[in-house]
């Protein structure tokens, strides 16, 4: 990380304008991947609010490239039940109550 602020440096990167998501996002992909690839149900602790991270750190980074900051309002349906539904269907060890459960929370993000 230290590395990639020395070369945005000497190459006038400006973060404050255009990147800052990438802080959001970054660590969201990190729990994300994590939790996708742990074969047991603890995976689900980390793909879940990884998915969340991340959906938020994208909608902030559509936010700040459209200047849209009003869709927060309604942007919020996208990323609770949404993400938790589909993140919950992904992680290959969850029980199938998790799955069931999942599915209906999925569809209920679909829904709003």
């Amino acid at each position: 990380m230290g590395a990639a602020f020395l070369v945005s440096n000497q190459l006038n990167v400006d973060w404050n304008r255009y990147g800052w998501p990438v802080f959001v996002i970054a660590p969201g992909v990190f729990l994300l991947l994590v939790g996708l690839a742990m074969r047991d149900e603890a995976g689900l602790g980390m793909a879940i609010p990884g998915g969340m991270i991340t959906s938020v750190g994208l909608l902030l980074a559509l936010q700040n490239a459209s200047g849209a900051w009003a869709s927060w309002a309604y942007a919020w349906a996208l990323v609770a039940p949404g993400v938790c539904g589909r993140d919950a269907l992904r992680v290959r060890a969850a029980p199938p109550a998790a799955g069931s459960a999942g599915r209906r929370s999925s569809d209920g993000g679909d829904r709003l």
